[in-house]
C-alpha cells in the first residue's frame, strides 16, 4: 500500500515540475515578436478589421495576432498570407529579430532518455 501512495506522490511531482517548466518557458516568450502580421498589414495597405471581415474572425482576434499576445494557427497563417498575397514565411520573424532564445542539447537524443 506504501509503495502505491509513493507512485502518485511522484507522478504528481512530476506533473507539477512539467507544469513549472511550461510557466517558465511561457513566461520566456511574453513580449516577443512572432509573426509580422502588423507589419506587413501596414506594408499592404489593409486594416486590421478588414482581415477580420474577410477571414470571417473577429477584429480583436486579428488585434491579438498583431499585437503577438497570441498567434494564428498555421493554416490560418496561410489563409492570412494568401489574402496578403505574401508568403507564409513572411509572416514569421526571423528568430534573432523575435528575441527568442533557446538552447537545445548538443545530442537531443541523449536528452530524450
Amino acid at each position: 500500500m506504501y509503495s502505491s501512495y509513493r507512485f502518485i506522490y511522484i507522478k504528481i511531482l512530476q506533473k507539477t515540475v512539467d507544469y513549472l517548466r511550461f510557466c517558465i518557458l511561457i513566461e520566456g516568450m511574453k513580449g516577443k515578436k512572432f509573426n509580422r502580421i502588423k507589419a506587413v498589414l501596414a506594408e499592404q495597405e489593409m486594416s486590421q478589421k478588414e482581415l477580420a471581415a474577410i477571414l470571417q474572425v473577429a477584429p480583436g482576434t486579428v488585434s491579438t495576432w498583431c499585437r503577438n499576445l497570441k498567434q494564428p494557427e498555421v493554416p490560418t497563417l496561410f489563409k492570412i498570407a494568401w489574402v496578403l498575397k505574401v508568403e507564409p514565411a513572411s509572416l514569421i520573424s526571423p528568430m534573432a529579430a523575435s528575441g527568442f532564445e533557446m538552447s537545445l542539447p548538443d545530442n537531443p537524443a541523449e536528452q530524450a532518455n
